[in-house]
């Protein structure tokens, strides 16, 4: 992955991805140190991601290899509860994804789905560190990262990943 500190559409810093995809994080409006991520998939207009989008791409990799699958679920859960929240301008316009140099570890499943293992960890990670940063308190990620690793139940997971506040 490489980090692009000085991107060209106004946003914080691009991450580009080796399968083709880039994320670029913006400043948000949710709270002080907010951040908004979107994505854009070789070549294609950006897009604000779906936790939904995600789900479905890990969904479409634990059907072909449900072991590293769930290798890459509890890695992403442990990660969880380990992220910190946005705290400072600084920090935000020198974010560092951890989950970088892991991706290889799990490079099996580029072979399922529609996104790379790189781009989905990226992807994952700044989405938990948007979430922390908003609320302290947030549990929506960790949720859908336990559905998706420990239920069969369709509708419990799509549930999660498509949670609207209501």
């Amino acid at each position: 992955m490489r980090v692009n500190r000085r991107p060209h559409n106004g946003s914080i810093v691009e991450f580009i991805c080796g399968g083709g995809e880039s994320l670029f994080v913006y400043p948000g409006a949710l709270s002080e140190f907010d951040i908004r991520v979107k994505y854009q998939q070789n070549g294609s207009r950006e897009r604000t991601p779906k936790h939904i989008h995600w789900v479905v791409d890990v969904l479409l990799k634990k059907q072909a290899s449900p072991q590293i699958t769930n290798q890459l679920l509890e890695y992403l859960l442990d990660m969880w509860n380990n992220i910190q929240p946005i705290v400072s301008e600084t920090e935000r316009q020198s974010l560092i994804l951890n989950s970088i140099d892991l991706a290889d570890r799990f490079r099996e499943l580029n072979c399922y789905g529609f996104y790379s293992t790189e781009f989905l960890m990226a992807l994952a990670e700044l989405l938990m560190r948007q979430e922390k940063t908003n609320r302290r308190d947030a549990y929506m990620f960790q949720r859908v990262l336990d559905r998706l690793r420990n239920s069969v139940d369709l509708f419990q997971i799509i549930s999660a990943a498509s949670y609207n506040g209501r």
